[in-house]
């Protein structure tokens, strides 16, 4: 059943247009921004930390089946290998997104949209950089720079972390939406 829907168990309104993976990317970003936010407000990086391995997830696992587009968060390096490893295809294009980012691209102009053919299948695909704010580095920066708490919450919740060393400013993951167009699935049929 989709959020929004009469008798769905979700509070969110249906989106406007599926069809924007931008509007829809924003949309997956601002949610678990904010309760990071509040997170780190109410008790400081090491009490972000569960938002970011439970609630996110099921935020875009909610988004993805509103939207008719699958959702998730890559990482240039991961923290959670079975959830944020790219793909072949996200793997080359977040290879030319921090090579864009590292010419001086605006972050907010780190993003592309294509038609893909994998499996037998066309897949419209879309990339957004996320590019990390300096919020982000009290769980993702230098290790040794880490406040204790978190380096303990962070070696409790993600033995095989490899998300930290980053710096502000460059890139450390995208958001990656997939679907098969609409009109490739219905010639299928």
């Amino acid at each position: 059943m989709l959020a929004g829907a009469p008798g769905s168990l979700h509070a969110e309104p249906p989106l406007m247009d599926s069809g924007d993976p931008a509007a829809i990317a924003a949309r997956s970003r601002s949610a678990p921004d904010a309760a990071l936010k509040t997170a780190q407000a109410e008790g400081g990086p090491a009490r972000a930390i569960p938002v970011c391995q439970q609630q996110a997830p099921r935020m875009a696992a909610a988004l993805s089946a509103q939207s008719g587009w699958q959702v998730r968060r890559i990482g240039v390096r991961v923290r959670e290998p079975s959830a944020g490893t790219p793909d072949a295809w996200e793997r080359r294009q977040l290879d030319d997104l921090a090579a864009r980012r590292a010419a001086g691209e605006p972050a907010g102009q780190l993003r592309l949209r294509v038609l893909t053919g994998e499996g037998g299948a066309i897949h419209e695909r879309y990339l957004q950089a996320i590019v990390t704010a300096p919020m982000c580095l009290s769980c993702h920066g230098a290790a040794e720079q880490l406040a204790p708490a978190v380096r303990a919450a962070l070696a409790a919740r993600y033995p095989d972390d490899r998300a930290t060393g980053f710096k502000a400013g460059g890139l450390r993951a995208a958001l990656s939406l997939t679907r098969t167009p609409i009109a490739d699935s219905k010639r299928s049929n």
